[in-house]
């Protein structure tokens, strides 16, 4: 199903362009953990949809894209993505209630682990033990 809107279009992927783009590292960065309504941790069905001429500067437009994603999809929570400069809308639906408020974790990959320390001077073990000690505090 597509969305034309004055600045930008939104294109629902289908699954076999979902499977793909769910192999770039970069996407997966940011993926689905958990289901906020039923607490379920395991199994999430992917909706994601393509979005030409997204301005990042526009602030206006995410809530846009997220209104119409609301309205037209029933989707209540998506996240904007970036993944190697084609911009896409993310939402994922749980398998055990259906509900679309799900929430999201970081995967630490090296790539982000390297920017982290880039970032903080930190080494990498450095780096790696006090995001363990972090999540020890926050369980």
């Amino acid at each position: 199903m597509d969305y034309t809107m004055s600045k930008i279009i939104i294109r629902k992927l289908n699954k076999d362009k979902i499977s793909k783009l769910l192999c770039v590292e970069k996407h997966e960065t940011l993926h689905p953990s958990s289901c906020s309504v039923c607490k379920n941790y395991d199994g999430f069905d992917r909706n994601i949809f393509e979005i030409s001429g997204y301005d990042p500067n526009d602030e206006s437009l995410e809530n846009v894209i997220q209104e119409t994603l609301r309205k037209d999809q029933r989707i209540e929570f998506s996240f904007i993505k970036n993944v190697n400069g084609q911009y896409y809308a993310d939402s994922a639906i749980c398998q055990r209630c259906g509900s679309t408020a799900i929430i999201y974790d970081v995967t630490l990959s090296d790539a982000l682990i390297n920017q982290l320390c880039a970032i903080t001077g930190a080494s990498k073990e450095t780096a790696l033990k006090d995001i363990n000690e972090i999540t020890k505090m926050i369980k």
